[in-house]
């Protein structure tokens, strides 16, 4: 499991398990500012514990594709109500515009009703 303190590890799962992005350039494009090294660790992190499993596997670490395993899938909930909660209460640290947003505005239907699935 991800320490509290490995923020890369909470975004890799948010961003395999909500917005899809399993391959490892897409992971590396959607958190701009990192070197590839971060992510090729925290994603074995993250596999060890047991959240995400290689799903398909090239020649390459480019070509590995990621995927939630049933502990990852129960994880999002928990991730997604711990943003919620973070942009109703922290917005000013979480948006540049420091504006308050509510659920349906952070996330897509998809992920809504995984939230829904665990209230």
């Amino acid at each position: 499991m991800p320490s509290a303190d490995s923020d890369y590890s909470w975004r890799a799962l948010r961003d395999i398990g909500v917005y899809k992005k399993e391959r490892f350039n897409r992971l590396l494009k959607s958190n701009p500012g990192i070197t590839p090294r971060v992510p090729a660790t925290r994603l074995k992190e993250v596999e060890a514990g047991g959240l995400i499993k290689i799903v398909e596997k090239g020649n390459s670490p480019m070509i590995v594709r990621w995927g939630l395993t049933q502990k990852g899938i129960d994880t999002l909930p928990i991730l997604m109500m711990v943003a919620a909660f973070c942009s109703k209460y922290e917005a000013e640290k979480v948006f540049v515009d420091k504006r308050l947003r509510k659920l349906h505005e952070l996330f897509n239907r998809d992920a809504m009703e995984l939230v829904q699935q665990f209230l």
